[in-house]
């Protein structure tokens, strides 16, 4: 059987206390559901706002805005996300090859 999404969260020393304050703050903000999927957590209230992907050691969170902003990436035809990572590792690039002087 396969291990859900907020199970491997909450196993992380890194990413479990980052799910666990994310909740936190959201419940201060109002009643919210959450939706367990395969690979990632919905948080939703009339429809899905966030989600949130476990990485090793470390959270990806997508936000789904109620209007498109010019500063959002797209990514799909119609579809655009904001995304947050709660580390540098997972997110950031690393150079494929070093300047020369």
């Amino acid at each position: 059987m396969d291990v859900l999404p907020a199970t491997k969260i909450l196993a992380d020393p890194v990413a479990g206390p980052i799910y666990q304050r994310l909740l936190t703050v959201l419940a201060e903000l109002g009643p919210f559901g959450l939706e367990e999927k395969k690979t990632s957590i919905h948080v939703v209230r009339a429809r899905a706002f966030l989600g949130v992907h476990p990485r090793k050691t470390a959270l990806l969170v997508n936000i789904a805005p109620r209007d498109r902003s010019p500063a959002i990436a797209r990514c799909g035809t119609t579809r655009f996300r904001p995304t947050a990572c709660t580390t540098k590792c997972c997110c950031t690039r690393r150079p494929t090859s070093t300047p020369s002087s």
